[in-house]
């Protein structure tokens, strides 16, 4: 590989969210060491900062559930480790007691891995770091406070991710998707390539909308939670609708695949206006002003009714339906953005701007 390429490659993992999320997660490391130094009065308080940490390299959106979940983690280790060592002792029979205790617990709540893992680890250096006379227990479990409060202050009240711009990147990067593999079946349909079509079909089979999905139930919970982003809830709102009108067109592209399928399994030449209909979906799906995707939508609905009235068989009617379906939910993509667009045009008349950490 180039090395320049490669250089090239790696500048762009450290863009400025991601700059600003390290800085932020190292700041808020340094503080939660000193705080537990110089509050708690613990001398090597290395749980605050591993704390920390743990919680705000999480992945954005889920910060502050991280820390809370890591604090149910050690508070249950520390519990299940006391009691352990005061029946059983200390050794390698009190380990394995504790550890198996947290992990069939936290199987039997169905918690969270690193909840389990969380309160293994904490009834481990219970059972293994016991003094008597000592609560190790216990200054593990105020520097994890300390630690989780730090990234919960700094994760929901301070720098709380802009929930737009994450359900924004996840939708940008769905319709980009279902856009080139529209694309492909344009291209198939245009050249009688069967196999063109098979891998476009794939193509379209492989898109995650899952993703999108999850980013707008994080966005949700964001600003449910976050003080600084609770304005921002009838905006996520709209998306949940974008959100919801793309994963029918991705459902509805999935027949586009099959119609195509259907026709270049015969001998019957591709009916006029067909590859064109799918080419002006993706150019609609593509499409960033609703402008745009008003006219690509009324393009490929005109050239749908060319096929049809060219074709009436079974491959030509299955085809132009969901092209037809797929236009209908780009429409209302197109009513959810303008509105959304209208929102944030409002939203920045209103609210100075203010520095977030995505």
């Amino acid at each position: 590989m180039d090395p320049g390429a490669s250089l090239e490659h790696v500048r762009r993992r450290f863009d400025r969210a991601t700059v600003g999320r390290l800085l932020l997660s190292t700041l808020a490391a340094a503080v939660a060491w000193e705080v537990a130094v110089r509050v708690a009065g613990h001398p090597r308080p290395f749980f605050a900062p591993i704390a920390v940490l743990i919680a705000l390299q999480s992945r954005p959106g889920t910060r502050g559930a991280q820390a809370i979940r890591l604090l149910v983690g050690v508070a249950l280790g520390i519990v299940v480790g006391a009691i352990v060592v005061a029946v059983l002792g200390v050794g390698v029979g009190a380990i394995v007691m504790a550890v198996a205790i947290c992990l069939v617990l936290g199987t039997a709540f169905a918690a969270q891995p690193i909840t389990t893992v969380q309160a293994a680890a904490s009834a481990i250096l219970v059972v293994a770091l016991h003094l008597p006379g000592q609560s190790a227990g216990g200054r593990r479990l105020v520097d994890a406070l300390i630690g989780g409060g730090i990234a919960i202050l700094v994760a929901r009240f301070l720098f709380p991710i802009d929930p737009v711009q994450l359900v924004r990147r996840e939708s940008e990067r769905l319709r980009a998707e279902l856009a080139d593999a529209l694309d492909q079946v344009a291209a198939a349909l245009g050249t009688r390539d069967l196999d063109l079509a098979v891998s476009a079909l794939t193509r379209i089979d492989a898109v995650d909308e899952s993703r999108l999905l999850e980013a707008i139930a994080i966005a949700r919970d964001v600003v449910r939670r976050a003080p600084r982003r609770r304005r921002l809830r009838p905006r996520i709102e709209l998306s949940r609708d974008v959100a919801a009108a793309l994963d029918a067109a991705v459902a509805d592209a999935r027949a586009i695949g099959t119609g195509a399928l259907r026709l270049l399994r015969t001998e019957a030449p591709v009916p006029p206006g067909a590859a064109e209909a799918v080419s002006a979906l993706a150019a609609a799906i593509r499409a960033a002003d609703p402008e745009d995707v008003r006219a690509a939508v009324t393009r490929s609905r005109e050239a749908a009714a060319r096929a049809q009235a060219a074709d009436g068989s079974l491959g030509t009617g299955v085809l132009v339906h969901a092209v037809l379906a797929v236009a209908d939910d780009l429409d209302r993509v197109r009513v959810g953005r303008e509105a959304g667009r209208r929102f944030d045009s409002t939203s920045r008349r209103l609210t100075p701007r203010r520095p977030s950490t995505h």
